[in-house]
């Protein structure tokens, strides 16, 4: 998944355009364990999600 974001956010993945828009809805304010535990101001684009006893969010720090 690391492999996949760095891809993504080095546009090897989508165009600019496409590059932007799916960092910028990834951006949207989510409450998640990895959001609580930044300081202010930082920039996160994650995905959070979780089942049952299972806990997952991959995630990039947007420099």
């Amino acid at each position: 998944m690391v492999r996949l974001l760095e891809a993504i956010y080095k546009e090897k993945v989508l165009n600019k355009e496409m590059t932007a828009e799916f960092i910028k809805q990834l951006s949207t304010l989510k409450d998640s364990y990895i959001t609580r535990s930044l300081p202010d101001g930082i920039q996160v684009a994650n995905k959070p999600g979780d089942l049952e006893a299972v806990r997952n969010g991959p995630f990039s720090l947007m420099p």
